[in-house]
């Protein structure tokens, strides 16, 4: 049953109209934001070693994780005091219920767990958690001092931000809370004989809520309790009766109100504000969530005082917003470009009118199953979307083509073919790892949209049009007539020629393509087999590898080996994202938080002289961690500025001593100038299941390689990426038998050692005015108590003074590291710098590595651990099933169609011809092949076998047709039927793409010049 003309405007006239008011509610970000399911569980155990966590919490943790079904990889740290450990699951598992069943894993574990474990937390994890930053932040000023200023924003305008629909969380920074120190003298105390307990209990039996029983009362049992009045702050506090005469709090210690010590700082350019930083969730429209945050804040302006101001001081959619309009400009210049060319080719207004609606009503169809797929609106996305216009138009322009001049559908096959080959290129990214997947499956899931959408515009929308909209035959001109026919004439001159040199034609193409012979292993290093003897001593001979094989590779490498050797060898993940200069670093462990913000001062002083720089942005979290990011303004971001400054912080690190520092560059700016990483030592990866036997076999390796002269130091540490050198700590070991003599207790010896030395943690947290202070208790000693007054000063509270050098034998020792494991495998590293070449100090490794393992027991491996680039992990790995895959799609779909079990091998032996253009676009114009260049690989495909679909169909209909006529004026004569929609299917895919000449990073256009070299 055939629809009505009428019908068929409905029901498109509504899908359009949905699809254009459904736009605001889809996603909008930068970069992609999805991420395989992940969860972490967190626990703590006060004060507990590394070694003593992991044998008794992580280890029957992990036994239990590794039972939760689709688990894909189980990695775990335990520190001193606290551990994680964080599972991740395959993509087909539902990240609810896994941390459901690890909820109640933890239920049935906890019990046999030590004591003082805490309960194990889980979160869910996002993608770049640790990277996280927020998307907006806010400097609040005021007359009024930071502590108060800061309750304002964290009672009256953090609580509304935060409630905010897809807001995830709000943070505020600036000021440090209030607390109480009470400095006694501990000369004093001792005297009177009392301790810092005596002091802490005292102030408990005034500010802590007592129970005193129960009664009963009307046949119901009441709890009786004191609450003491803590309106009216008095530290006139009894402490105890001493000779009938009471000592008092306020007597014995100088009680203080001050702010507490600073745990980090975190300022913008350099000043100290109260920072309100905004989180969105991952499905946030950030754009629109920014614009409603500013109207939000707005108002809470109106209620604030009038001293109070407001200023943005962070806007991560700025950028987005630029980068986003600057795509939207160049998709608008796009289809102008598209439409003018088809405007004159044509050369009818009806025939622009029919291509423009049914491009309106495909893009908002589009973005009608974007909302329902919950595609994400980001950068590659974008991409997709504009690739395929070429692509929408593509199909219509064949449909229409076909109908004006054969009043019929029947062309709707082809293009179905066609399009189902474009589709089942782009469905091997669903087969890529996961880490490349991420990124490109919006982009291929946008273009499979946007092609079925099309699919469905040729077979109903455009007939029903043009029944409407008659187009007319128009007869050419005679002048085109002639410039036609000698094109067709050197066409057939080519095509002759080719043919009477075909074997010579076949070997030049092979030639220019390459003969992979360059991929040959130098040596088999096994020499048992009759094939190996005979490979070593041909291709493997020292004269053939030496004096031959480079010339070999060279002339018959062809352009696949330029791609391999230059392009692909080289290759690294790259992200769309605003320039910045990170400088991270890390002190000795002992350095005070302080002391590194003394250090970022300095370094903030350094920037402030730059006018270049939009901001710096300084966060000091403690004195092993410290960061510092840089943003510049539009005009210097990607010229040599970011460069030189990054060159001259190198420069200024340099003045300072005992700090690592690691100072890198992102986005456009520093992509332009190709990659910025730094080189890296020789890295080994020891895995094994007993930590104590695995340091052993570390420490083996460690030996071997010292013996080699150019490597001067080797470290065995911890698989983290800011573990330093190993630290030390004092031990003291008490002897018992002096302890019994002395009759001194070790609980009392450690209980007066806390009271003389610095504590930073609050003693108690008491309910002062409704609110809960800390308090905290200081000796006056406690400042200028060092190791050697530990060690030599008396300890005069005892029964008897004592020194602890004479209890206790005091040791400096290797401080326990952080455990690592992966699927319950211990891991630690070996590194080592090696002096010289890299090539000979990777062979000496090499040569150790095989040493070491032919005395490894099982279950132990060690393997080099070194960066990795963008495919570096994976090059061997299941790209040649991807290869296999595609191709099968394409032949089973060209043999369903062309009825043919042979025809389709001559679209497959174009594909590999094809990429001719792309190895050589990457090669000549050195660009970094990333995940655009392997969608360009995909996408070519696709193309290529569309444009040879539609002459191989129309070849075939001919010979049906003609069953006596030569071959080759049948695929000339199907050549001159198809010439027009595919000429103008490559040349408006190439025009499309003219509007992202301009963007020197934009590998849409990249895949383009490739596209175009074939064209």
């Amino acid at each position: 049953m055939r629809l009505s003309s009428f019908k068929i405007f409905v029901v498109f006239i509504i899908l359009t109209i949905v699809g254009v008011f459904i736009i605001p509610q889809l996603s909008v970000k930068l970069n992609p934001s999805s991420s395989l399911p992940s969860i972490t569980v967190a626990y703590r155990w006060a004060n507990a070693s590394p070694y003593v966590l992991e044998r008794d919490v992580t280890s029957i943790l992990e036994s239990g994780f590794s039972t939760i079904k689709g688990l894909q990889k189980l990695d775990s740290r335990s520190s001193k005091g606290a551990g994680t450990i964080t599972l991740d699951f395959d993509k087909y598992t539902n990240i609810d219920i896994a941390r459901f069943e690890a909820a109640t894993i933890i239920r049935q574990l906890y019990k046999q767990l030590p004591e003082r474990t805490s309960y194990p937390t889980i979160s869910v994890n996002r993608p770049d958690d640790e990277e996280q930053r927020a998307f907006l932040s806010y400097s609040i000023n005021a007359e009024a001092s930071p502590f108060d200023i800061q309750e304002i924003v964290k009672t009256q305008i953090e609580p509304i931000i935060g409630a905010i629909h897809t807001i995830d969380k709000t943070s505020v920074y600036g000021a440090n809370p209030k607390e109480y120190l009470l400095n006694y003298n501990t000369a004093l105390l001792q005297t009177l004989k009392l301790t810092r307990q005596d002091l802490i209990t005292a102030l408990n039996s005034i500010f802590n809520k007592q129970t005193l029983g129960e009664i009963t009362y009307n046949k119901d049992y009441i709890t009786l309790s004191i609450q003491p009045e803590t309106e009216d702050l008095n530290w006139h506090i009894p402490v105890k009766k001493i000779d009938n005469r009471i000592v008092y709090l306020d007597e014995l210690t100088t009680i203080k109100e001050q702010e507490q010590e600073a745990q980090s700082y975190y300022r913008i350019n350099g000043k100290n504000a109260i920072t309100l930083a905004v989180y969105a969730t991952k499905e946030a429209n950030t754009i629109r969530l920014a614009h409603t945050v500013d109207e939000a804040l707005e108002l809470l302006k109106q209620s604030l005082p009038k001293d109070y101001s407001i200023i943005k001081s962070y806007d991560s959619t700025t950028y987005l917003k630029t980068e986003l309009d600057k795509i939207y400009e160049r998709s608008f210049y796009t289809i102008i470009i598209l439409l003018i060319f088809i405007l004159i080719v044509s050369k009818s207004l009806k025939y622009l009118v029919v291509t423009i609606i049914s491009l309106i009503a495909n893009i908002s169809f589009a973005f009608l199953l974007y909302y329902g797929f919950k595609v994400e609106i980001q950068l590659y996305s974008l991409a997709g979307i504009t690739i395929s216009l070429g692509l929408i138009i593509d199909n219509s322009i064949v449909m229409i083509d076909h109908i004006r001049h054969q009043k019929n559908r029947n062309v709707f096959i082809p293009i179905l073919a066609s399009t189902l080959t474009t589709i089942g290129a782009l469905s091997i990214i669903y087969f890529l790892d996961d880490k490349y997947k991420v990124n490109l499956i919006d982009f291929a899931l946008v273009i499979i949209i946007n092609l079925s959408v099309s699919l469905v515009i040729a077979l109903f929308l455009i007939p029903a049009l043009l029944e409407k909209i008659k187009l007319p035959l128009k007869k050419e001109k005679r002048w085109t007539q002639k410039l036609r026919e000698r094109f067709y004439r050197f066409y057939s001159k080519v095509i002759g020629f080719q043919l009477r040199l075909k074997k010579l034609s076949i070997i030049i193409i092979i030639l220019i393509f390459g003969l992979p012979i360059f991929m040959l292993p130098q040596k088999l290093e096994s020499n048992n087999t009759w094939y190996e003897k005979a490979y070593n001593t041909t291709l493997g001979n020292e004269w053939y590898r030496e004096t031959i094989r480079p010339h070999l590779d060279r002339y018959l490498g062809g352009s696949f080996r330029l791609f391999s050797y230059y392009v692909f060898d080289s290759a690294y993940y790259s992200r769309n994202e605003e320039t910045q200069l990170f400088v991270t670093a890390s002190m000795e462990k002992g350095a005070t938080v302080h002391q590194m913000n003394t250090v970022f001062i300095e370094l903030e002083n350094y920037l402030s002289q730059y006018g270049e720089i939009k901001q710096y942005t300084t966060s000091v979290n403690s004195g092993d961690y410290a960061r510092l990011e840089i943003t510049f303004k539009d005009a210097y971001a990607e010229s040599s500025f970011p460069f030189m400054l990054k060159s001259r912080l190198v420069r200024k690190a340099l003045d300072f001593g005992g700090i690592d520092w690691n100072i890198y560059g992102v986005g456009n700016g520093f992509n332009n100038g190709g990659s910025t990483n730094e080189p890296i030592n020789f890295s080994v990866k020891a895995k094994g299941y007993n930590y104590d036997a695995l340091n052993v076999w570390a420490d083996t390796l460690k030996i071997a390689l010292l013996e080699h002269p150019r490597i001067q130091k080797v470290l065995v540490r911890e698989n983290s990426y800011w573990a330093k050198e190993p630290s030390y700590e004092y031990r003291f070991t008490l002897d018992k038998e002096r302890l019994a003599l002395a009759d001194v207790s070790p609980t009392k010896l450690v209980n007066e050692l806390k009271d003389l030395t610095l504590s930073k943690s609050q003693d108690v947290s008491l309910n002062i005015k409704g609110k809960y202070t800390p308090v905290r208790f200081e000796s006056n000693k406690a400042k200028t108590y060092d190791i050697w007054s530990i060690k030599n000063a008396p300890l005069d509270s005892l029964n008897s003074p004592i020194l602890l050098k004479d209890i206790a034998e005091i040791s400096k020792e290797r401080e326990e590291e952080n455990i690592y494991k992966e699927d319950q495998e211990y891991i630690r590293l070996v590194e080592f710098q090696y002096t010289g070449a890299a090539k000979f100090g990777s062979k000496y490794l090499d040569e150790k590595l095989e040493e070491l393992e032919a005395k490894l027991p099982l279950g132990y491996t060690f393997e080099r651990s070194e960066r990795q680039w963008f495919f570096s992990q994976d090059k061997n790995s299941n790209y040649a099933f991807l290869l296999v895959l595609v191709l099968s799609i394409i032949y089973l779909i060209c043999s369903v169609l062309f009825e043919s079990l042979k025809q389709p091998f001559i679209i497959l032996s174009v594909i590999p011809i094809s990429f001719i253009g792309v190895f050589l676009t990457f090669y000549l114009l050195d660009f970094n092949f990333d995940q655009g260049g392997l969608a360009s690989f995909v996408l070519l495909s696709g193309i290529t076998v569309n444009a040879s679909i539609f002459i191989i169909n129309g070849f075939n209909k001919l010979k049906k047709k003609f069953p006596d006529q030569d071959n080759i004026a049948l695929y000339l004569e199907a050549f001159k039927q198809k010439i027009f929609p595919i000429l103008l299917t490559i040349i408006s895919t190439i025009l499309g793409f003219i509007p992202f000449v301009k963007d020197g990073q934009n590998e849409v256009f990249w895949f383009a010049l490739g596209a175009g070299t074939i064209g």
